[in-house]
């Protein structure tokens, strides 16, 4: 939300406060963070549907008098979510960075008088082949795997509800 009124801000409103590198910087922490987060919550959803299998699998097999899901295995789960979510997003903020143009086109044309201010902008970088590879990591990371993965899970917790 951050990010989108900041963009909106700068090309909308065109204030030059808006402008300034603060907030383009501000900006690119805004979106990577919201990344990162996103991340964060498919791969908790997709580690929760693991819980929840195993958890059935055990209480059908009548061996439960032992926990298996300990504070243990949870802060590794953690643990191991948060480094997954690094690694998948390290590539968008690494290819995002702030750039200085000598004026806000658009805002120009609306306002003449910030011919001469500077405005500051997130650039993505100019490697083709980098922005595709971030596409598809992206994708196929944080939507297309996670999406497959649940409606397997689903399906496995269905058929052991059925044993039930």
């Amino acid at each position: 939300l951050y990010a989108t009124f900041l963009k909106w801000a700068t090309d909308e409103l065109c204030l030059s406060f808006f402008f300034a590198e603060w907030t383009a910087r501000s900006m690119h922490i805004s979106v990577t963070l919201a990344v990162l987060l996103h991340m964060a919550g498919v791969f908790h959803v997709a580690a929760l549907s693991i819980v929840r299998y195993f958890t059935l699998k055990k209480l059908i097999s009548g061996d439960n008098h032992i926990p298996w899901f300990s504070f243990r295995v949870c802060k590794w789960m953690i643990l191991v979510i948060f480094i997954s979510v690094f690694l998948a997003a390290f590539p968008l903020a690494a290819m995002c960075t702030v750039a200085k143009k000598d004026r806000h086109e658009d805002c120009v044309e609306k306002f003449p008088d910030l011919a001469n201010v500077p405005s500051y902008e997130l650039q993505m970088t100019e490697d083709e082949v980098l922005v595709t590879f971030n596409f598809w990591m992206f994708h196929l990371c944080d939507k297309l795997i996670p999406s497959l993965f649940l409606c397997v899970m689903t399906w496995l917790i269905v058929r052991k509800f059925n044993q039930v």
